[in-house]
């Protein structure tokens, strides 16, 4: 008797994957890929161009800051 493959739902990933009991062998059953979410990316694109601009900012806001203390630290030596 002919066994028949069954579907599953994948633990990981969740997509729906065929059985195949005779063969042994696990085949991706639901075959629609799922769109990504292009808000999504556009939000994390957007949160990493804020993040450079604040670490570019703070690097300025230092380098001014050790501009200015260098003559007063000439004049302690």
């Amino acid at each position: 008797m002919r066994k028949r493959p069954f579907q599953a739902k994948c633990p990981c990933c969740g997509e729906k994957l065929s059985v195949d009991p005779e063969l042994r062998r696990l085949t991706p059953f639901d075959k629609t890929k799922k769109p990504k979410d292009a808000a999504m990316l556009d939000s994390a694109d957007d949160l990493l161009h804020a993040d450079e601009k604040r670490r570019q900012d703070s690097f300025e806001a230092a380098l001014e800051d050790e501009k200015r203390n260098k003559p007063s630290l000439d004049d302690l030596l």
